[in-house]
């Protein structure tokens, strides 16, 4: 949990694993694709791509989550959703190129600079690409795509703070703001409607908290080495109207809606008993 205004890491547990465990981001990184796809002008909120739960490419299906698919959806209805159908779409428009570029904006693939030495930077897909490659990874997939918590609760408090969030790289060190990765007020509220709309009624919802709006965005990438398991993702931030604080929850082998989303709620709903 990281407190947005000002950078400050408030709670890490526990704190080596915060740092050093990696995992692909899964759906989670959906936010950097939609981020790319309106600044790129590969799309607009206004757009809609049709989902039927299958993707043809390359001889091969690639799937959404939900069978029969999801039907007609804008980007923050599917970044609510958690549409692969559309962010298949969205890589394929913008090529590995771009949806590289745009991770290293938001500080994928180097140490946040929070803990000690021996935290990971975790890794960049570096290896060329097929099609099928460049739409996995537009979901967050990706044999060599790593991340760790940290990095996560820094997404989250960059789009929070619509990319104003400071960093702050340890003990006796100076608070350094971020490069901004985006400076379009449309391109960041379209990212924080599609995370509280995720809450309310998308794949986020039991991460809900009585009386405190939240936004958040699930992800349940797969293991490495082992497709029929998973682990999970939630991200998020509260107040979503004004966010005070940002959080990640990592689950080695869980899923994102369903185990580390409610990890989410308590958390939350620990920090508003304290306000």
């Amino acid at each position: 949990m990281l407190e947005v205004k000002t950078g400050r890491l408030l709670a890490a547990w526990p704190p080596q694993k915060a740092a050093r465990a990696e995992a692909a981001p899964g759906s989670v990184f959906k936010l950097v694709t939609a981020c790319a796809a309106l600044e790129e002008g590969v799309t607009r909120l206004a757009r809609r791509i049709e989902c039927r739960n299958v993707f043809p490419l390359e001889r091969r299906s690639l799937w959404c989550s939900r069978s029969g698919g999801h039907g007609l959806m804008n980007i923050r209805e599917a970044l609510a959703h958690s549409c692969n159908i559309h962010f298949y779409a969205l890589g394929l428009r913008l090529g590995r190129d771009r949806l590289l570029k745009w991770s290293r904006l938001f500080g994928l693939g180097r140490t946040t600079g929070y803990s000690p030495p021996g935290e990971s930077p975790g890794s960049l897909p570096d290896r060329a690409f097929h099609p099928v490659d460049v739409a996995r990874l537009a979901i967050g997939q990706g044999a060599s795509f790593r991340v760790t918590p940290l990095q996560m609760a820094r997404l989250a408090a960059l789009v929070a703070s619509e990319g104003r969030f400071l960093s702050l790289p340890g003990a006796g060190k100076a608070r350094q703001l971020m490069r901004r990765p985006v400076h379009s007020v449309s391109t960041w509220r379209v990212l924080k409607s599609g995370m509280r709309l995720a809450v309310e009624r998308g794949t986020a919802k039991k991460a809900a908290v009585a009386g405190l709006a939240v936004a958040g965005k699930t992800g349940s990438p797969e293991r490495a080495g082992s497709p029929d398991e998973r682990d999970g993702w939630f991200v998020g931030f509260a107040p979503a109207d004004k966010p005070a604080v940002a959080i990640a929850v990592y689950i080695a082998r869980g899923h994102g809606g369903d185990n580390a989303a409610p990890v989410a709620r308590k958390m939350l709903e620990a920090w508003k008993g304290m306000r």
